[in-house]
Order: C-alpha cells, then structure tokens, then sequence
C-alpha cells in the first residue's frame, strides 16, 4: 500500500486550484462559495479549485465538532478566542540592576 501512494503524483494545475479554494475559503469566504459554485469542472485547476473548497468546509465542520465543552457552553466561536490582553502591567515588578 505504501508503494501505491509513494507513486501518486498530484497534477500541478490541480495542486494550485486546490491550494487556491482552501486558502480563499480561509480569507473571503463568501467569494469562495460564489466561485465554487460558478466554475465547472473542466480543467484540473477548477476541480481542484472546488476540492479545496469543500475540504476546507469539512475541515471547519470537524472543528465545530471537536471544540472543546467550555467553548460550546459559552458559545464562542473557537477562532475569536485570543489571549486576554487586559493584564495590568503595572502589577509586574522588574527587577532592576
């Protein structure tokens, strides 16, 4: 089995239109969905423009699946969540030589 995938080779065009669809549908979302829709599936880079698309949607979805119980409580969208930023740094003590 592992000789079978150490043949596969990936076309070019299709690696780009997949790249393309995943990291557009990360950025613009809403652009991604329209394209995905619009474009057929004639060239590599198109079906590999849609693939990357819809990868990226399952992606998304299995995030939603797995996060964790104290984000689903809140209802926080995993990616809103940042560090807090609203330490006092004042309270922090520097040492001084």
């Amino acid at each position: 089995m592992t000789e079978e995938l150490d043949d596969l080779t990936v076309d070019a065009d299709y690696l780009k239109g997949f790249n393309e669809g995943y990291f557009l549908s990360e950025a613009m979302p809403e652009l991604a969905a329209r394209l995905e829709k619009s474009l057929d599936e004639t060239t590599m880079r198109s079906a590999g423009f849609k693939n990357g698309y819809r990868q990226y949607e399952l992606d998304k979805d299995m995030q939603r699946q797995f996060k964790p119980d104290w984000l689903k409580a809140r209802g926080v969208d995993q990616d809103d969540v940042s560090p807090n930023k609203d330490i006092n740094h004042d309270d922090l003590e520097m040492e001084q030589e």
